[in-house]
């Protein structure tokens, strides 16, 4: 009868107080709810010291996993060490070159910043895009602000990116402000990504409307709490926790032989929240405004049939119309509305009550008024010089002349001898 393995000791290094270290710890335990060999000792990173590389029984551990760094006497320790470790999402020159019993696992930084570049690419037309980096410009911030860039850059769309030198509110907030409107911002993070929408609150900037803000890391307990909930890309936290625990049952497995490695997790997608959601896009907005006022433009419009149709605010959609068209709504309807009215006014001869009826304008007076605002002359007056530009006599003309067979202007012949 075989021995019995006896249980090996883990060491997880994570913070649990993070919804992507939680998120990291959950994916673990799916892989250790196949593996029951395992014994799991869980470390927050300010505790993990050299003394905690071995167990209560002054044994190292069979297996560590860190996805945050610890002491520095633990990784100079860890460093030294040949216990089978896992790096999750964190730079470690030292552990690194240890080439045998360790390996990483990364969040695929250039899959975030290329899933966050698309997703606001598809929210709609914006005249500017950018990236806000974390405060201390980590190796993950610039890897995602190069993915970002260059995947706007090959649609010919240059963007440009906050400098956490200068990294103060008043600064962040200036520096929004200044973007052409509507903008398109991606942060670093979900915590960046707070501190932009409060930037914008402060600044009186409309979210989305006038800037689209899109986050990194899907702390859903976070975005509740916002006045306008966030958008946020997903990394894969679950799987790089179950792939980090995977690998390590390897190392374990091949006891030294097997050489470092290094695993890429990409994004999971997109959580669409408020804050980039396509519906509050100023130019879809104000797009699905002008369709609606072509489709009715025969029959009597005013600004709130179109807001209500819209499912927003007057304001609002004055403030995109003025933004977007440089015009107010019942400037866009008459505009609509006239260019309708013209072909009609041409084909009866400037029958104003017929044409009125027709489209349903208030009275023919009313359209009388409004053809002389927007042109400057009276319709008598412009049938005269559209007539005279075509060289045409007008349809009532060429019908007088078609019942008597003779032209408008003819005269009858001399009589000769």
């Amino acid at each position: 009868m075989g021995q019995k393995e006896l249980q090996r000791e883990l060491l997880a290094v994570f913070t649990v107080a993070s919804h992507s270290g939680r998120e990291y710890v959950s994916g673990l335990f799916r892989r250790l709810a196949n593996d029951l060999n395992w014994r799991l000792h869980l470390v927050a990173p300010e505790d993990f010291t050299a003394r905690s590389l071995r167990t209560g029984n002054g044994r190292p551990y069979d297996g560590i996993i860190v996805s945050m760094p610890g002491t520095p006497d633990a990784m100079k320790a860890l460093a030294r060490s040949d216990i089978p470790t896992v790096l999750v999402n964190i730079e470690d020159a030292s552990l690194a070159a240890r080439e045998r019993n360790v390996s990483a696992v990364w969040l695929d930084n250039g899959d975030i910043g290329r899933v966050g570049a698309e997703h606001l690419l598809a929210q709609g037309e914006f005249k500017s895009f950018a990236f806000v980096h974390k405060n201390t410009r980590e190796f993950f911030s610039r890897e995602r602000e190069s993915s970002f860039r260059s995947t706007l850059a090959k649609r010919g769309i240059v963007s440009t990116a906050f400098d956490p030198a200068t990294n103060d509110a008043t600064t962040l907030a200036a520096w929004l402000k200044a973007l052409p409107k509507p903008a398109a911002v991606m942060a670093a993070t979900d915590e960046r990504a707070v501190e932009c929408l409060r930037a914008c609150r402060a600044a009186k900037i409309e979210v989305p409307n006038q800037i689209a803000i899109l986050g990194v890391g899907d702390d859903m307990s976070r975005s509740k709490l916002l006045p306008v909930p966030l958008s946020s890309v997903r990394p894969n936290y679950a799987q790089a926790g179950f792939l980090a625990m995977q690998e390590l049952d390897r190392l374990y497995a091949m006891r030294g032989r097997r050489k470092y490695q290094e695993i890429v997790v990409p994004a999971d997608g997109v959580s669409l929240r408020d804050s980039t959601k396509p519906a509050l896009s100023a130019s879809h907005l104000v797009r699905n405004a002008l369709a609606f006022i072509e489709q009715n433009a025969d029959r009597d419009l005013t600004p709130q049939t179109v807001t209500s149709h819209l499912g927003k605010s007057r304001r609002l959609v004055e403030l995109r119309f003025g933004e977007i068209c440089h015009k107010t709504v019942r400037m866009a309807i008459e505009d609509c509305r006239l260019a309708k009215a013209c072909p009609r006014l041409r084909q009866t001869d400037g029958n104003v009550r017929q044409v009125a009826a027709e489209l349903q304008f208030r009275s023919a007076n009313a359209l009388t008024r409004i053809f002389k605002r927007h042109f400057g002359k009276t319709i008598t007056a412009w049938l005269v010089s559209e007539a005279g530009k075509s060289g045409q006599p007008s349809t009532a003309a060429r019908q007088r002349r078609k019942a008597t067979g003779k032209r408008p202007d003819s005269r009858p012949k001399p009589r000769t001898a």
